[in-house]
């Protein structure tokens, strides 16, 4: 739902900007409420916006006044003619210094953007050592100030001269992971609105642009009627009339386009509240018994096949899996540290087969499809490996099926297999497991 939103959100706004009008008030992430005419659609005009619907009124306003204005000749309109072409000059002068303005603050809004993401990298990079730090602190380590009374810099170890200061009581790692949080927060809404300023001085530009061109047009046009005989028809109103009129429509179609796909994102809004309150229901819930049962389950063939593979880096009764995230922990944490290589090859073992034969007892969504690639890593011993495979034919022989590719030997490898209900296909190293089928 959230991808489709976005999606939806994504072609309203391409579209405005190809029309040069500015998309407000549409969020970017699904949310409860959303209104069909929450909307806020603006053009600009020169140095200011409008509405769209203003915009609308006043092309239509113009062309209705324009509607019975006869084609006279160029004799009868020299004098309207060259008021006109005084005015188009003015107005071509004050659009160009509008998109220089325009385009300047496009360049300074840019530069202020690449600062502040320097500055965001920055309080990242020191987010993470902070954290690094935290986390140290939680599995042990001493973490003592080295700030004291002795003047002394606690970067540089130099002597501090007289008007500096240092705490006593400096920060903590988890205050400073409050704090530069914070800043973080700050500096990305500070780089989001650079970003939506950036965007809208980007469409006045466009627009001051296409004004400016118009403007030049029109002073051709202008120019070329007051040079031709005085009996030829002028044609400029006309033209005028042509390019308010594409205009015109152009913003009725992309108002009526926004229109509909708010009318679905209203539609969407709907169902993801109701999504969010029986999200919100079911958060409340306990698990139910069976939900216990699989977890405890789980963990008991996870540690059973511990035990069966040799693993030895901590006691494998200790391990634990987790009820929040199903990982296997130990001591609160995600099983990993301290296990040395090969044991944490037997850890993926014994968790693939864990969650293959919980999906089997408990009749799950489980496809009962394994497929190790070259399993014996790390130079597991063989005794482990020969119980990998055990396991697996015992797992087979129920309902699964499960596929190992190796370049083990095949001499040792039919020994270790030798009673156990299996299918060895023997292949050449030079050749390819996956091959296109032959035609026909």
């Amino acid at each position: 739902m959230e991808r489709e939103w976005k999606e939806v959100v994504s072609r309203l706004h391409t579209s405005t900007e190809l029309a040069n009008v500015r998309l407000r008030g549409v969020p970017e992430k699904p949310i409860d409420g959303v209104s069909p005419d929450q909307a806020d659609l603006i053009v600009p005009n020169g140095d200011d916006w409008f509405s769209i619907q203003a915009e609308i009124d006043r092309i239509r306003d113009s062309l209705a006044e324009s509607e019975y204005i006869d084609v006279r000749t160029v004799g009868e309109t020299a004098a309207d003619l060259e008021e006109r072409l005084s005015k188009a000059q003015t107005d071509l002068a004050t659009t160009q210094a509008l998109l220089s303005n325009t385009l300047a603050e496009v360049r300074e809004t840019r530069a202020r953007q690449v600062s502040l993401q320097r500055r965001i990298t920055a309080l990242e990079e020191d987010l993470q050592r902070h954290k690094d730090a935290a986390l140290l602190r939680q599995l042990g380590s001493v973490h003592t100030s080295i700030l004291n009374d002795s003047a002394i810099c606690p970067t540089c170890q130099q002597q501090l001269v007289d008007g500096f200061e240092i705490t006593d009581h400096p920060m903590t790692a988890e205050e400073s992971i409050a704090h530069i949080q914070q800043e973080l927060r700050t500096f990305k809404a500070m780089e989001n609105d650079l970003f939506r300023h950036e965007s809208a001085e980007q469409i006045k530009s466009r627009r001051l642009r296409e004004d400016t061109a118009q403007l030049r047009r029109q002073i051709r046009s202008i120019k070329d009627a007051l040079t031709s005989p005085s009996a030829t028809p002028s044609v400029d109103r006309l033209t005028e009339r042509l390019k308010e009129q594409e205009r015109l429509e152009a913003l009725i179609r992309i108002r009526d386009e926004v229109d509909s796909h708010m009318a679905d994102l209203a539609n969407r809004s709907i169902a993801w509240g109701n999504n969010q309150e029986a999200l919100r229901a079911l958060s409340g819930s306990q698990r139910t018994p069976q939900d216990s049962q699989k977890i405890q389950y789980l963990r008991r063939v996870f540690v059973d096949q511990l035990r069966a593979y040799h693993f030895g880096s901590i006691e494998p009764a200790h391990v634990e899996v987790s009820e929040e995230t199903y990982r296997p922990t130990y001591e609160g944490f995600d099983l990993g540290f301290d296990l040395s290589a090969s044991d944490m090859i037997r850890v993926i073992w014994a968790y693939l087969l864990g969650f293959l034969e919980t999906g089997m007892a408990f009749n799950s969504n489980h496809p009962y499809l394994l497929m190790f690639d070259e399993p014996r890593q790390q130079e597991t011993k063989e005794m482990s490996f020969q119980a990998l495979l055990a396991r697996a034919a015992a797992d087979g022989a129920e309902g699964a099926q499960i596929i190992f590719a190796t370049s083990w030997p095949e001499v040792p490898l039919e020994k270790m297999l030798a009673g156990l209900p299996h299918h060895l296909i023997s292949e050449r190293p030079d050749t390819k497991i996956l091959r296109a089928l032959a035609s026909g």
